[in-house]
């Protein structure tokens, strides 16, 4: 079905190269806490946390680079969809009249998206850290569920907007 909708480029708008430069401040983040902390951490980082936000599990300290790495592989799965929206799935029919509406709603939302997995990789990089290096004891179950959250709510506006604003 992709293939029949319109092929639209979508120009960031000024608050969606924002959003953009806010998520690589985050990913750059996630790169300088290992290098901050890596000397004063001990020979094991915590790489688990169970509901309560208590270390589960360790792991040698090289695995805080772990998610760095994978938060600058989505980082850089999150640009590129960025510029194939058409090829998104989408909840209702695209039409020339409506796509580039759906496009730059769809495009946004993956930058927030983006952006709160940054801000998310980043927190649980610094907890992992601040345990490894004794500065911290456990996860706050509260940042990550708020996080959480977080992560949903430009998905459920996405779909609101969609159901109830759709032109054409």
């Amino acid at each position: 079905m992709s293939s029949k909708r319109p092929v639209i480029h979508i120009e960031p708008e000024p608050f969606d190269k924002l959003l953009d430069r806010i998520s690589l401040v985050f990913l750059l983040i996630q790169f300088l806490i290992p290098l901050l902390f890596y000397s004063s951490l001990g020979d094991t980082v915590p790489i688990r946390f169970d509901t309560s936000g208590e270390v589960s599990s360790t792991a040698s300290r090289a695995t805080i680079w772990i998610l760095p790495v994978v938060g600058t592989l989505l980082f850089i799965m999150f640009y590129f969809l960025n510029k194939v929206p058409h090829t998104f799935n989408f909840p209702v029919k695209i039409t020339p009249d409506n796509a580039e509406f759906h496009y730059r709603k769809s495009v946004r939302m993956m930058r927030y998206v983006n952006l709160i997995c940054m801000v998310m990789f980043a927190y649980i990089i610094w907890s992992m850290a601040a345990i490894g290096s004794g500065a911290a004891t456990g996860l706050r179950p509260f940042i990550m569920s708020l996080l959480t959250i977080l992560l949903f709510l430009p998905i459920g506006h996405y779909l609101y907007v969609v159901w109830k604003k759709t032109p054409g």
